[in-house]
């Protein structure tokens, strides 16, 4: 069985693109400008998703928001950028 590398330092290599700043992500960009656009982009579009989440009941006659909040579940189209 092979042995483990010893790294002496962290490095974040294995985190951001080559020659890059820019953290790997799950759309691909390299540029980090183009990134942040993006990402800016999907959070407003999920904060308006949310927005018409609201009045709205399940099966039950619960308000939604309030079904994720008892259950401790995240809504189904949160995610972090």
């Amino acid at each position: 069985m092979p042995k483990a590398k010893k790294n002496r330092t962290p490095s974040p290599n294995h985190y951001t693109y080559p020659q890059s700043v820019t953290l790997k992500n799950k759309y691909g960009i390299q540029d980090y400008t183009s990134l942040l656009e993006k990402c800016a982009h999907d959070t407003t579009k999920e904060m308006i998703n949310l927005l018409s989440w609201e009045g709205r009941t399940n099966e039950n006659g619960l308000a939604l928001s309030s079904a994720f909040a008892k259950r401790k579940i995240k809504h189904p189209k949160e995610h972090a950028c």
